[in-house]
């Protein structure tokens, strides 16, 4: 019974592993997938802000509220989860970064978002 115990641990412990690793790497394909279209998307000035590429962004996603969106547009994304995209610029002020919003289906550009 021993044996039988430490087999099905000796098995099921790595494929547990395997599976966690593959979601992660899964996530961040999609993080990644998420800052490139979202940097095509920019104007070029803003891109000139940048300090770096798409690949020096961060995302996250959030639930849009009403006083978050006095940059956006289309408020019917009030309410609803988009990604924030964090890019880091050049500015030698704080903040130094410039907030994005996105859509979490098709990555479309939805507005800027306010920093702190």
């Amino acid at each position: 019974m021993k044996n039988f115990i430490l087999l099905v641990l000796f098995i099921a412990l790595p494929l547990g592993l395997i599976a966690c690793t593959e979601k992660n790497k899964g996530e961040s394909i999609a993080q990644d997938d998420v800052k490139q279209v979202v940097w095509n998307q920019l104007k070029t000035e803003d891109k000139e802000r940048i300090d770096g590429t798409w690949k020096d962004a961060m995302v996250s996603k959030i639930t849009l509220r009403e006083d978050m969106m006095s940059l956006v547009e289309d408020k019917s994304y009030a309410g609803k989860e988009v990604y924030l995209i964090n890019f880091p610029t050049m500015d030698n002020f704080e903040p130094n970064h410039m907030v994005v919003y996105a859509d979490l289906e098709n990555y479309d550009f939805i507005g800027y978002g306010l920093v702190e």
